[in-house]
């Protein structure tokens, strides 16, 4: 028997996002960061003063804190004629159209994220993020791909 052919709705960013992207910025930033405060230490040197440290540090909490919402979390969607497939690489779960809630989109993030919001849980959670395909788009224009997921659960868009 045939498996239905799956679609793709994820961008070929996803990968570099999720594993690349995101551990190379919190790594390196917080290996600068830790740099300057050894270096604030020595008091032998010229030191940065100490207000630059505690700047480093703030800037590398709330940056890899933003970074691990934003992009740590996604997941890679594909769809076929009835399901949505939800992976993080490494596990692979099926969710009816049915069981979407509903699809939202965060368009200041660059590259967007769409969510799709599920009315059970997935073992991914009730909330799952991804980055669509690029589309050229305004900021205020959604991205084509909230209302056609809104569409196979049968929602108006």
């Amino acid at each position: 028997m045939n498996e239905p052919k799956r679609k793709s709705l994820s961008s070929a960013q996803t990968m570099l996002m999720k594993f690349f992207f995101s551990p190379l910025w919190i790594g390196l930033f917080g290996a600068g960061t830790v740099a300057i405060w050894i270096d604030a230490l020595d008091d032998t040197k010229g030191s940065q003063p100490g207000d630059v440290k505690w700047i480093f540090l703030l800037v590398w909490i709330v940056g890899s804190t933003m970074i691990w919402l934003l992009s740590v979390r996604i997941k890679r969607i594909e769809i076929d004629d009835s399901n949505l497939y939800i992976s993080n690489y490494l596990r692979e779960v099926s969710v009816p159209f049915d069981q979407i809630e509903t699809v939202t989109e965060i368009r200041w993030t660059n590259p967007r994220q769409v969510i799709i919001h599920l009315r059970a849980d997935t073992g991914f959670g009730r909330v799952v993020r991804f980055i669509p395909k690029v589309r050229f788009l305004g900021l205020f224009s959604a991205h084509p791909v909230v209302s056609d997921l809104l569409g196979l659960a049968g929602m108006p868009t």
